[in-house]
């Protein structure tokens, strides 16, 4: 599927994004929305260089790769955090969710959304 633009993957119970995914040189929307299986993405988004949306809603990440603000072309991003349910797993989690130049690094976006759950650290 080398033409594919755009894949709406949500609401689904995938728990990684395929290897494959990240071969679609011309995908510009990803959909994820309420993938509360998925938790983590993996550095090679940043391979979608003509992503223009990416909508995490209702996932339940605990971290985000650095290379998520890599594509140019981003225009939209929601992103959904949440952490565990159980106090002690704090320990296991990143410091940060995003990484420190984050919003600097993302030009030319038009939308961002972020999420968190209101009793998370």
């Amino acid at each position: 599927m080398p033409e594919l633009h755009f894949l709406d993957l949500s609401d689904t119970k995938i728990r990684i994004l395929p290897s494959s995914l990240f071969k679609l040189s011309k995908l510009k929307v990803l959909l994820l929305r309420n993938c509360i299986c998925l938790e983590k993405l993996p550095p090679e988004i940043g391979e979608l260089k003509k992503m223009e949306v990416l909508d995490l809603s209702g996932t339940e990440l605990y971290d985000l790769p650095a290379d998520i603000s890599q594509p140019d072309h981003m225009k939209r991003m929601h992103l959904s955090f949440y952490g565990p349910d159980d106090e002690s797993e704090y320990e296991h989690l990143p410091y940060q969710l995003v990484s420190p130049g984050f919003l600097s690094e993302i030009k030319g976006i038009e939308s961002l959304s972020i999420s968190v759950h209101p009793e998370d650290h």
